[in-house]
């Protein structure tokens, strides 16, 4: 969930350039053409602004470490936290914290939860959830279901569904568990026998996952085929270690995934791009989500938020404070993201 991005020439200086070689006349042509709606080049750094404006963080009341969020449609999201709630928004407000009985997460002694819970809603109204410990817990409704043990060899660390009846979860053995609606498989192995981090997918068996280091693996039908290592930055010569953390697939020719050191990099179905820059992060977090081919946004542990628009990445722009950084980020639609720090949430307001 990483990428990179060598977009950092602006049309400002393209513009200063074009005057400074050109008569007045042909200047005010250029200007014109640009107005028209000539594209950027592909080094040109788009500006955050044009992909619509945050409102401030505001507080989700009772939320405690909110770690994950998906949103099925603008009206319909659902954020966990690690003590044992769900908060569910409806397009106006956020509810009250609803329980979730996990497998050590449950009412009688919600202090207990552990980090690491993680949630998808396929469609308004119905959502899966996946605990540490091998449960899942699937919302209808607002009504959560018993947690049931699926995983009894790794701990799950994700989960993704493309329709309310496929559903996959990784865990950190290199293993995946598959919902159809009504039951899961047992954990089986991957191409990865790693420890498996993340996963998305943009159709019905077509997912893809990532492991600890910088492999990843892409599923086609009943199929886990390894794609091979990922060219990352090596920061300090390769002393510190870079690793994805997050990926998303809007369609099954077409995911995002960026790393702890502001790489970013797509993926056409085939092969990996190579990477980009979105950010100056340094071993920091990142999550992206994609709306479609052509609209993903990248939040960071900067407090940053960074589009990219299926050719060119933003300038970063400032949508929380360092200290509370996002920590999740869904976009159902273009310019319709919603994203959580630790206790509040912030919105695209068009």
């Amino acid at each position: 969930m990483r990428p990179h991005s060598p977009s950092t020439v602006r049309r400002q200086a393209r513009a200063e350039w074009a005057a400074a070689a050109v008569t007045p006349l042909l200047a005010v042509a250029l200007a014109g053409l640009a107005l028209a709606g000539c594209a950027p080049g592909p080094s040109a750094a788009l500006s955050g602004a044009a992909f619509g404006a945050w409102t401030k963080p505001q507080a989700i009341r009772g939320a405690n470490g909110l770690d994950s969020l998906s949103c099925a449609t603008p009206d319909f999201c659902v954020s966990l936290d690690t003590s044992g709630h769900s908060f569910i928004w409806d397009g106006r407000r956020w509810s009250r914290a609803i329980p979730v009985a996990t497998s050590q997460c449950t009412r009688a002694n919600p202090p207990s939860c552990a980090d690491g819970n993680a949630v998808s809603c396929p469609a308004a109204g119905f959502c899966v959830a996946v605990d540490v410990d091998g449960a899942a817990l699937v919302m209808r409704g607002r009504v959560w279901s018993p947690p049931v043990g699926f995983d009894t060899q790794g701990s799950p660390s994700d989960v993704s569904c493309a329709t309310a009846e496929l559903c996959v979860a990784v865990d950190d053995n290199g293993e995946a568990s598959t919902f159809n609606g009504s039951s899961w498989s047992a954990a089986t192995g991957t191409a990865d026998d790693g420890q498996l981090m993340g996963v998305s997918c943009g159709e019905p068996g077509a997912c893809m996952a990532f492991d600890a280091t910088s492999y990843t693996e892409v599923l086609h039908g009943r199929r886990w085929r390894e794609l091979g290592e990922l060219s990352l930055s090596t920061p300090q010569g390769g002393s510190e270690p870079n690793s994805p953390t997050s990926v998303s697939c809007a369609t099954a020719t077409f995911c995002a995934l960026v790393d702890a050191f502001g790489d970013f990099l797509t993926f056409n179905g085939r092969s990996w791009s190579g990477t980009r820059t979105f950010d100056d992060i340094q071993l920091g977090n990142a999550v992206v989500s994609c709306a479609s081919p052509r609209y993903c946004m990248i939040v960071d542990s900067n407090g940053n938020a960074i589009a990219f628009d299926g050719r060119t990445l933003s300038s970063p722009v400032r949508v929380t404070s360092q200290s509370d950084p996002p920590q999740g980020i869904a976009c159902p639609r273009p310019r319709s993201c919603m994203a959580i720090t630790s206790d509040s949430f912030l919105r695209q307001s068009g």
